[in-house]
């Protein structure tokens, strides 16, 4: 018929296309993988593909991704009996003990995506041909692709790799599905979105080829458009069915009465089909306590009431009931067990704002702005005492903090002068460690002075008196300074608050080198035993210092708090990434003998300390160093850091994204090539 005289044509002429541009296709594919395997083996990923960034795409980048993820299934489908083993073996040439398949720089995903970036770079010509290139490229490459992965295996082998063993798990029980779920694909989750940000109503082209509507298109293209039409309304009525007689995904949901009976418009349909796949996915997010999971199913009704009338809950990120979810399970990660101090309290005015939500009928914005603020309000006390509480840990590490910066800009100069540099090692790491932070204190008291309190001044006579053989060489002058070196000494320690166990050996050691240079007892003491750690220069390995006072008053956590135990360490290892962690971001911590979770509420301006907070709102502090040490020691760990909202929507984002490299391949529309 005219359909398939047109299809051959549209092949014939892609076909001539490829041709012609073999040569640049040719050069421009292994510069691309070459990009792309070096993007993986460092870890370097693209954007991912997100709810969010769906509105922005144009209708041929939507196109472009559905055939690019439809184009590695197809390779992968071909290759993964030897991708079994070749991620076994580049895996243990990585150093892995067990298979990371996801570190594999050369996955097919990689090599897809280089054919794909390549056919785009060198060519220029438009989404619908290359979409069509894929189809036919991406079938014939897998074969050429698994015997590659079979010769390299062969290879490895040979010189004698031994693969890594494949980690024993248990296995995970996949959310039921019925048949008909999730009917939405990529470009009607696009509509929706572009509708939603324009605030209209409802949107009656979705999933037309093409993307355009009926008005003002040609005769052929309005054919077109009917033809998939045909498909759409069926799904849309499938849909309506089901909502119709409360039942969805094999479960009856529990409804106000008046839903029953509606009849709802394509767009309200797809609307409320996107809201139970957000709120299953949020639901079905593992940091989230089973109380809260079910508290938020509750309010799946009224978010459904909502988005049959405003659907700019989509593409707002601001929208009320939105930032209402937001508040919700982000303030619930707080929590990793029930039976934790404050969930009681937390959960309390939630279960009383759902069921006044999930009662109300006809909903918009307002209520849910209400809720929101209702909550905040009730949770606002607890909030401000513990704003209180972190205002007073904040001072203190303030004062720690710029201490310790100031010090890191002293210690180099220090470290610089010839007599540092040749005094005994207990000299040069006191000079270059407390009495730092002494002139460091004095320099931020006084900041217009030179040397305030001349504590720099005094390093001279500390130096000198401190080795008996120079000193006896000027009895008179250390007959005269001695006391007074001492009793500085002791002052400028005591003005940092060190304590007597921090400064009196220093001063008991000095004391003592004075005693034997005035009797003339000038010998070499010979070098005492000391551990690796401690022939280390202090500024080489030093960590923030804080006052017991000031340790106090910041509630600061030593390393020591957090010593995992044998079988953590066994379980854990060492030598682990240290990540960084942003404010507003949870880790789960080993601390004081359990697990629990802190989310991060502030760092010190120079970032050598920071503040975490626990479910029950109370400070906790550490150093960063301290941090460092935990997560390299396994008694650190971040909690997924992408927010539970944004990852069921991009999950809705990723199913719509499956179900459209499920149908047929893309049908061309009329496109110059």
């Amino acid at each position: 018929g005219a359909s398939s005289s047109a299809d051959r044509t549209r092949l014939v002429d892609a076909s001539q296309l490829l041709h012609r541009y073999t040569v640049p296709l040719v050069d421009a594919f292994p510069k691309m993988l070459r990009e792309e395997i070096a993007n993986a083996a460092t870890g370097s990923r693209a954007k991912a593909f997100s709810f969010d960034s769906l509105e922005l795409m144009a209708e041929d980048q939507v196109d472009d991704t559905v055939e690019l993820v439809r184009g590695q299934q197809a390779v992968i489908s071909v290759v993964e009996p030897d991708l079994v083993q070749i991620n076994a073996l580049v895996s243990a040439l990585q150093g892995h003990d067990q298979v990371q398949a996801g570190t594999n720089p050369l996955r097919p995903e990689v090599w897809v995506k280089s054919l794909h970036r390549a056919l785009g770079s060198a060519t220029g010509v438009s989404v619908p041909v290359r979409a069509l290139w894929m189809q036919h490229l991406c079938p014939a490459f897998g074969p050429q692709l698994a015997a590659l992965y079979r010769k390299l295996a062969q290879d490895l082998m040979m010189q004698g790799v031994a693969a890594a063993a494949f980690a024993v798990s248990a296995p995970k029980h996949e959310k039921r599905r019925d048949a008909e779920a999730a009917q939405f694909n990529l470009r009607d989750l696009k509509r929706l979105l572009v509708s939603a940000s324009q605030e209209e109503g409802d949107t009656q082209g979705m999933t037309r080829p093409g993307g355009e509507t009926l008005n003002g298109m040609t005769v052929p293209a309005a054919m077109e458009a009917l033809q998939g039409m045909n498909r759409m309304d069926d799904v849309v009525r499938r849909m309506q069915e089901r909502w119709r007689s409360g039942v969805w995904h094999g479960e009856r949901a529990t409804q106000p009465a008046d839903l029953g009976s509606m009849e709802y418009s394509p767009a309200q349909t797809l609307a409320r089909e996107v809201v139970h796949q957000m709120v299953e996915n949020i639901a079905s997010d593992e940091r989230l306590l089973p109380d809260v999971q079910h508290l938020l199913r509750r309010l799946e009704p009224a978010l459904m009431h909502l988005v049959q009338r405003d659907q700019r809950f989509f593409s707002d990120r601001t929208h009320p009931a939105r930032q209402l979810l937001e508040e919700i399970t982000q303030r619930s990660l707080a929590w990793s067990k029930q039976n934790m101090g404050g969930f009681d309290e937390f959960m309390a005015p939630l279960q009383d704002t759902v069921q006044l939500l999930s009662g109300m009928g006809d909903l918009d914005a307002e209520p849910f702005d209400f809720a929101l603020q209702a909550l905040r309000q009730s949770w606002s006390d607890a909030e401000e005492r513990a704003r209180q509480k972190r205002a007073a840990v904040a001072r203190a590490l303030i004062k720690a903090d710029a201490r310790n910066h100031a010090v890191a800009s002293i210690v180099p100069a220090l470290r610089e002068r010839p007599d540092i540099a040749a005094a005994p090692l207990e000299v040069r790491r006191f000079v270059l460690g407390q009495w730092a932070h002494v002139m460091a204190a004095a320099k931020l008291a006084s900041p217009n002075e030179q040397d305030p309190g001349s504590y720099e001044a005094l390093i001279n006579d500390i130096v000198w008196s401190s080795q008996p053989r120079l000193a006896a060489q000027n009895l008179g002058r250390l007959k005269a300074i001695s006391a007074v070196v001492l009793e500085q000494v002791r002052a400028g320690l005591a003005s940092i608050g060190a304590s007597a166990a921090d400064s009196e050996p220093f001063i008991a050691s000095l004391a003592d080198a004075h005693a034997r240079a005035l009797r003339g007892d000038v010998r070499e003491d010979a070098a005492p035993q000391r551990a690796p750690s401690d022939r280390i220069d202090w500024q080489e390995d030093a960590v923030p210092w804080l006052s017991p006072e000031e340790v106090q008053d910041s509630q600061i956590m030593q390393s020591t708090d957090f010593a995992p135990t044998d079988r953590l360490q066994r379980a854990t290892g060492s030598g682990r990434p240290v990540p960084e962690v942003a404010v507003g971001q949870y880790i789960e911590v080993m601390a004081r003998g359990s697990w629990s979770r802190w989310k991060l509420v502030w760092a010190a301006p120079h970032g050598t300390m920071l503040m975490f907070s626990d479910a029950g709102g109370r400070p906790e502090s550490v150093t960063r160093a301290t941090l460092r040490q935990m997560f390299e020691s396994g008694t650190a760990r971040t909690l997924a850091g992408r927010s539970v909202v944004d990852r069921a929507l991009d999950g809705v984002a990723q199913t719509a994204l499956d179900n459209s490299t499920r149908p047929a391949p893309l049908e061309l529309r009329q496109s110059p090539m």
